[in-house]
């Protein structure tokens, strides 16, 4: 049996185009999950609304000042295309989670309005995947060489870290503890990272066309290799986004509040200024504890 050594870049003849779309489990469960929590968001507040007809909590609506902190998880997901450098590839369809924490301060302003703003810190990592088939030049233990199509899986695991400050406003239309809200958010992006793998999907060992066997593996002997490994090149530092969103205001003692909010966030520019389609949209479940000041 005969190993072949493979390098990516020189031993790659051409691609047959047999990529697919990564509909990612992440994408449906955190889909899913979101609808189920939201449900139980409404209900919640529908039946929690109509026991406060006596209210004994100070309704928050009501008071002047608010402080807190929030903290929760994200599900990300990418529109556009990201290209990387190095094998100029192609990934699509990226999906992933994140961390979101830090403090807000809102002021009742009237007519069941407040506003407010909010500073924090935010993680966001994206999954994205395809299969190719690339013709390789494979030799047998006798000398012989074919051109033989290999099936490959590329992977492209993205993190971006920003500081973001965040302005909006909270909007009670009908209910004592259900409110909208929406804003804008500025983020500054300070770290951002993208480790891109190939992988070869064949087994071994490998029958060639002359019934000869073979073990194909990259040069460091593994069926895996790193093709990239660095910062995601030409990042805009600057990100900007719109959100909008929905929460209810539950009492967590006599002035405290335990406060779930569902929010979407929506890019208004693009991560990378290479990657002129590359952004990230975000499903964003927040709890945050808020206290009168």
């Amino acid at each position: 049996m005969k190993k072949i050594k493979m390098n990516c870049k020189s031993q790659k003849i051409g691609v047959i185009c047999e990529k697919y779309e990564s509909k990612n489990m992440i994408y449906m469960k955190i889909r899913q999950t979101f609808f189920f929590l939201l449900g139980i968001l409404l209900c919640n507040s529908i039946v929690y609304t109509q026991n406060l007809d006596s209210p004994i909590f100070v309704q928050p609506r009501k008071l002047p000042n608010w402080g807190g902190v929030f903290l929760g998880f994200s599900g990300n997901f990418q529109t556009g295309t990201l290209v990387t450098n190095e094998c100029n590839c192609s990934f699509e369809n990226g999906a992933g989670s994140g961390l979101i924490l830090g403090g807000l301060y809102e002021k009742y302003i009237g007519n069941s309005l407040n506003i407010g703003g909010a500073i924090g810190y935010e993680n966001r990592s994206l999954t994205a995947l395809f299969r190719e088939r690339e013709i390789v030049d494979l030799q047998s233990a006798t000398g012989e060489s074919f051109k033989t199509p290999i099936l490959f899986r590329h992977t492209s695991n993205v993190s971006l870290q920003q500081l973001f400050v965040n302005g909006y406003a909270k909007w009670y239309p009908f209910s004592k503890v259900l409110f909208f809200k929406g804003g804008l958010t500025a983020g500054y992006l300070f770290q951002s990272s993208i480790v891109h793998t190939k992988e070869i999907l064949e087994r071994n060992p490998f029958r060639l066309p002359d019934g000869s066997d073979a073990t194909i593996q990259f040069e460091n002997k593994t069926q895996s290799t790193i093709i990239e490994d660095g910062k995601l090149p030409n990042t805009s530092a600057l990100q900007f986004l719109v959100d909008v969103g929905m929460g209810i205001d539950i009492p967590f003692g006599e002035y405290t509040y335990l406060t779930p909010v569902f929010r979407y966030a929506i890019p208004l520019n693009t991560v990378t200024t290479s990657n002129p389609s590359f952004s990230v949209n975000s499903l964003q479940f927040l709890m945050e504890l808020r206290f009168p000041m």
